[in-house]
Protein backbone atom coordinates (compact mmCIF):
# COMPACT_ATOMS: atom_id res chain seq x y z
CA UNK A 1 0.00 0.00 0.00
CA UNK A 2 1.19 3.53 -1.14
CA UNK A 3 1.40 5.72 2.28
CA UNK A 4 2.31 9.57 1.61
CA UNK A 5 0.53 10.57 4.47
CA UNK A 6 2.45 13.65 5.51
CA UNK A 7 2.02 14.81 1.82
CA UNK A 8 -1.34 14.41 1.50
CA UNK A 9 -2.25 15.40 4.73
CA UNK A 10 -0.71 18.52 3.52
CA UNK A 11 -2.77 18.37 0.06
CA UNK A 12 -5.78 17.98 1.68
CA UNK A 13 -5.22 21.45 3.83
CA UNK A 14 -4.58 23.12 0.00
CA UNK A 15 -8.01 21.55 -0.83
CA UNK A 16 -6.66 19.81 -3.80
CA UNK A 17 -8.96 17.06 -5.68
CA UNK A 18 -6.68 13.86 -5.30
CA UNK A 19 -7.32 11.42 -7.98
CA UNK A 20 -3.82 9.94 -8.53
CA UNK A 21 -2.34 7.60 -11.37
CA UNK A 22 -0.62 4.75 -8.97
CA UNK A 23 0.87 3.79 -12.10
CA UNK A 24 2.58 6.38 -12.66
CA UNK A 25 5.30 6.06 -9.01
CA UNK A 26 7.08 2.85 -7.55
CA UNK A 27 5.16 1.33 -5.26
CA UNK A 28 5.87 1.97 -2.16
CA UNK A 29 5.15 0.54 1.79
CA UNK A 30 6.14 2.29 4.88
CA UNK A 31 7.81 -0.24 7.47
CA UNK A 32 7.97 1.91 10.71
CA UNK A 33 9.37 5.32 9.23
CA UNK A 34 11.41 4.71 6.31
CA UNK A 35 9.55 3.65 2.97
CA UNK A 36 10.21 0.40 1.00
CA UNK A 37 9.78 -1.03 -2.70
CA UNK A 38 6.83 -3.72 -1.87
CA UNK A 39 8.34 -7.01 -1.40
CA UNK A 40 11.60 -5.27 -0.53
CA UNK A 41 14.07 -5.47 2.38
CA UNK A 42 16.04 -2.26 1.32
CA UNK A 43 14.53 1.05 2.10
CA UNK A 44 14.13 2.57 -1.19
CA UNK A 45 16.06 5.78 -2.85
CA UNK A 46 14.99 7.16 -5.84
CA UNK A 47 12.37 9.87 -7.08
CA UNK A 48 9.04 9.48 -6.67
CA UNK A 49 6.57 10.46 -9.08
CA UNK A 50 2.97 10.50 -8.94
CA UNK A 51 0.27 11.99 -11.61
CA UNK A 52 -3.39 12.70 -11.58
CA UNK A 53 -5.55 10.77 -13.28
CA UNK A 54 -5.63 13.31 -16.11
CA UNK A 55 -1.62 12.41 -16.44
CA UNK A 56 -0.93 15.73 -15.14
CA UNK A 57 1.97 15.69 -12.16
CA UNK A 58 0.77 15.93 -8.80
CA UNK A 59 3.52 14.86 -6.45
CA UNK A 60 7.16 15.12 -7.03
CA UNK A 61 10.07 14.31 -4.62
CA UNK A 62 13.10 12.22 -4.08
CA UNK A 63 13.64 9.46 -1.17
CA UNK A 64 17.19 8.54 0.18
CA UNK A 65 17.41 5.41 2.35
CA UNK A 66 13.75 5.36 2.71
CA UNK A 67 13.32 8.99 3.89
CA UNK A 68 12.14 12.53 2.06
CA UNK A 69 14.93 14.00 1.20
CA UNK A 70 15.78 17.58 -0.95
CA UNK A 71 13.07 18.99 -2.87
CA UNK A 72 9.21 18.15 -3.01
CA UNK A 73 6.45 19.65 -4.49
CA UNK A 74 2.82 19.34 -5.05
CA UNK A 75 0.36 20.32 -7.84
CA UNK A 76 -3.36 20.44 -8.45
CA UNK A 77 -4.99 18.50 -11.17
CA UNK A 78 -4.54 21.61 -13.44
CA UNK A 79 -1.09 22.44 -13.16
CA UNK A 80 -0.83 24.86 -10.64
CA UNK A 81 2.07 24.68 -7.99
CA UNK A 82 -0.02 24.23 -4.72
CA UNK A 83 3.50 23.55 -2.66
CA UNK A 84 7.14 23.17 -2.86
CA UNK A 85 9.29 21.94 0.45
CA UNK A 86 12.71 20.76 1.32
CA UNK A 87 13.46 17.92 3.18
CA UNK A 88 16.45 16.29 5.31
CA UNK A 89 16.43 12.88 6.88
CA UNK A 90 12.20 13.23 6.52
CA UNK A 91 12.15 16.02 7.95
CA UNK A 92 11.09 19.93 6.97
CA UNK A 93 14.09 21.98 6.75
CA UNK A 94 14.45 24.88 4.94
CA UNK A 95 11.48 27.45 3.35
CA UNK A 96 8.19 26.07 2.98
CA UNK A 97 5.20 27.47 0.54
CA UNK A 98 1.96 26.90 -0.63
CA UNK A 99 -0.46 28.46 -2.63
CA UNK A 100 -3.85 29.38 -3.46
CA UNK A 101 -5.25 27.58 -6.56
CA UNK A 102 -4.42 31.15 -8.57
CA UNK A 103 -0.89 30.54 -7.95
CA UNK A 104 -0.94 33.52 -5.37
CA UNK A 105 1.21 32.77 -2.52
CA UNK A 106 -0.64 31.48 0.41
CA UNK A 107 1.88 30.70 3.14
CA UNK A 108 6.01 31.16 3.86
CA UNK A 109 7.36 29.22 6.51
CA UNK A 110 11.40 28.47 7.85
CA UNK A 111 11.90 25.11 9.15
CA UNK A 112 15.52 23.75 10.83
CA UNK A 113 15.50 19.97 11.69
CA UNK A 114 11.95 19.79 11.29
CA UNK A 115 10.94 23.02 13.59
CA UNK A 116 9.76 26.12 12.45
CA UNK A 117 12.59 28.79 12.80
CA UNK A 118 12.32 32.54 11.25
CA UNK A 119 9.19 33.91 9.62
CA UNK A 120 6.17 32.24 9.14
CA UNK A 121 3.25 34.93 7.06
CA UNK A 122 0.28 33.78 6.01
CA UNK A 123 -1.31 35.91 2.52
CA UNK A 124 -5.32 36.22 1.35
CA UNK A 125 -5.43 35.55 -2.01
CA UNK A 126 -5.21 38.98 -2.98
CA UNK A 127 -1.80 39.16 -1.90
CA UNK A 128 -3.09 40.88 1.45
CA UNK A 129 -1.00 39.90 4.57
CA UNK A 130 -2.89 38.14 6.99
CA UNK A 131 0.12 37.57 9.82
CA UNK A 132 3.38 37.25 10.41
CA UNK A 133 5.31 35.82 13.85
CA UNK A 134 8.91 34.79 14.07
CA UNK A 135 9.79 31.22 15.56
CA UNK A 136 12.80 30.45 17.31
CA UNK A 137 13.21 26.43 18.01
CA UNK A 138 9.45 25.88 16.87
CA UNK A 139 7.83 28.52 19.53
CA UNK A 140 6.32 31.71 17.94
CA UNK A 141 8.43 34.35 19.64
CA UNK A 142 8.10 38.36 19.44
CA UNK A 143 5.57 40.83 17.87
CA UNK A 144 2.16 39.31 16.35
CA UNK A 145 -0.40 41.25 14.27
CA UNK A 146 -3.09 39.35 12.53
CA UNK A 147 -4.78 41.57 10.11
CA UNK A 148 -8.13 41.53 8.14
CA UNK A 149 -8.81 41.33 4.52
CA UNK A 150 -8.94 45.22 3.79
CA UNK A 151 -5.10 45.48 5.27
CA UNK A 152 -6.61 46.98 8.88
CA UNK A 153 -4.89 44.81 11.98
CA UNK A 154 -7.66 42.31 13.63
CA UNK A 155 -5.12 41.55 16.42
CA UNK A 156 -1.64 42.99 17.65
CA UNK A 157 -0.24 41.15 20.78
CA UNK A 158 3.47 39.42 21.71
CA UNK A 159 4.04 35.77 22.36
CA UNK A 160 7.17 34.83 24.96
CA UNK A 161 8.63 30.70 24.06
CA UNK A 162 5.47 30.37 22.24
CA UNK A 163 2.74 31.43 24.84
CA UNK A 164 0.74 34.86 25.20
CA UNK A 165 2.46 37.86 27.04
CA UNK A 166 1.37 41.11 27.83
CA UNK A 167 -1.20 43.32 26.13
CA UNK A 168 -3.02 41.88 23.67
CA UNK A 169 -5.74 44.21 21.08
CA UNK A 170 -8.18 43.03 18.91
CA UNK A 171 -9.71 45.38 16.23
CA UNK A 172 -13.20 45.59 14.23
CA UNK A 173 -12.20 46.35 10.80
CA UNK A 174 -12.25 49.74 10.66
CA UNK A 175 -9.45 49.94 13.34
CA UNK A 176 -11.60 50.26 16.44
CA UNK A 177 -10.46 48.79 19.29
CA UNK A 178 -13.12 46.14 20.50
CA UNK A 179 -11.19 44.34 23.49
CA UNK A 180 -7.77 44.51 25.60
CA UNK A 181 -6.27 41.71 27.55
CA UNK A 182 -3.73 40.91 29.26
CA UNK A 183 -1.56 37.55 29.39
CA UNK A 184 1.57 36.08 31.42
CA UNK A 185 3.09 33.15 30.36
CA UNK A 186 0.07 32.21 28.52
CA UNK A 187 -2.51 32.92 30.77
CA UNK A 188 -4.70 35.58 31.18
CA UNK A 189 -4.58 37.53 33.52
CA UNK A 190 -6.74 39.81 33.24
CA UNK A 191 -9.86 41.21 30.84
CA UNK A 192 -11.55 40.81 28.48
CA UNK A 193 -12.57 44.32 28.38
CA UNK A 194 -14.51 45.75 25.86
CA UNK A 195 -12.77 49.03 24.88
CA UNK A 196 -15.11 51.95 24.38
CA UNK A 197 -13.19 53.73 21.95
CA UNK A 198 -10.05 53.29 19.96
CA UNK A 199 -8.26 55.41 22.43
CA UNK A 200 -9.29 53.01 25.23
CA UNK A 201 -5.90 51.58 27.32
CA UNK A 202 -5.93 48.42 29.14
Amino acid sequence: MKTLSMLLIIVASLNVVIAQDYSSAPDLERKEEAMYLKGSDVPYTGDYNLNHENGKPFIKGKYVKGLKESKWVVFDSSGVLRSEESFVNNQWDGVRKTYHASGQINTIENFKAGLRSGMQEGHYENGQLIFKVNHINGKKEGKWVYYYSNGKPWEKGQFKNGKNEGKWTTYDENGKVTMVRKYKDGVQVSGPAIAKDAEATY
